[in-house]
């Protein structure tokens, strides 16, 4: 089945001036079960991440797997919450992708820089022109695209009744 995820970031790139973050990697496994955290350690390691934006209480960033998602990890109340927009999240939550922001974002705040591995830099660049060009659409031009699209691909109808 073909979904449709719509995410509601934006695409401006931030320069990540905050490195206080209070996050550990024992609040990243509460949040994030097994096997998907250690998943998530691969998709770090592998340098599947670009982050996008980071303050003390969250962070912004887009992993790469079969596609580019966007990922928001928030501390509130000493508590770490998150989104991802992968089939995973909607269909199970906590992903492995969340995983990985919280260990990129952590390497960071310990002054590693971390950043997105070369070989995915053109498919987060495809992603994000994309995700530009829609951002210049109006709503009229919007709502014609996807129309065209569930002619196309009847099945995104349910999709977005879902």
């Amino acid at each position: 089945m073909f979904r449709l995820f719509i995410c509601n970031f934006r695409l401006k790139t931030f320069e990540v001036k905050n490195r206080d973050m209070r996050l550990n990697k024992e609040e990243i496994r509460k949040l994030i079960q097994e096997p998907y955290f250690s998943r998530g350690e691969k998709y770090f390691k592998g340098g599947m991440i670009k982050i996008i934006a980071m303050s003390e209480d969250s962070v912004k960033a887009r992993a790469v797997g079969s596609c580019v998602y966007n990922i928001k990890l928030t501390i509130k109340s000493s508590k770490l919450n998150g989104t991802c927009s992968c089939p995973a999240f909607y269909d199970y939550g906590p992903c492995k992708h969340m995983a990985a922001v919280g260990l990129a974002a952590i390497e960071y705040v310990r002054g590693k820089f971390y950043k997105l591995n070369e070989k995915y830099v053109d498919q987060v660049d495809e992603f994000e022109s994309f995700e530009k060009f829609l951002n210049g659409k109006t709503k009229k031009e919007l709502v014609g695209l996807i129309v065209e699209m569930s002619g196309l691909y009847p099945e995104i109808i349910a999709d977005f009744y879902e």
